[in-house]
């Protein structure tokens, strides 16, 4: 039983490794995340904001709308996938 515990956790740990490694997009020459601090980050972009990638390199986002829209979507198609994963492992 301890064995079958402890390889569910394994496994559901490197789903969710993988799933962040996934999140990763490149946008406008910079590497973003998807995750949920920038889908809520995006929300303050305004046209022509200067955002940080993943390197610490400055990236110019003209069109915040569209840069939202691809952090949403990506975000999006990251957890959908996770979901599915997750529910081959706990059930």
């Amino acid at each position: 039983m301890h064995k079958r515990v402890f390889t569910a956790k394994r496994d559901v740990n490197l789903l969710r490794q993988r799933m962040h490694t996934a999140s990763h997009f490149v946008y406008k020459g910079g590497m973003f995340s998807a995750d949920k601090l920038m889908v809520a980050y995006v929300q303050t972009l305004e046209n022509n904001s200067c955002v940080e990638d993943l390197n610490g390199n400055p990236i110019l986002i003209e069109d915040a709308t569209d840069f939202k829209d691809t952090v949403r979507a990506k975000h999006r198609e990251v957890m959908n996938e996770l979901y599915e994963e997750y529910q081959k492992y706990t059930t």
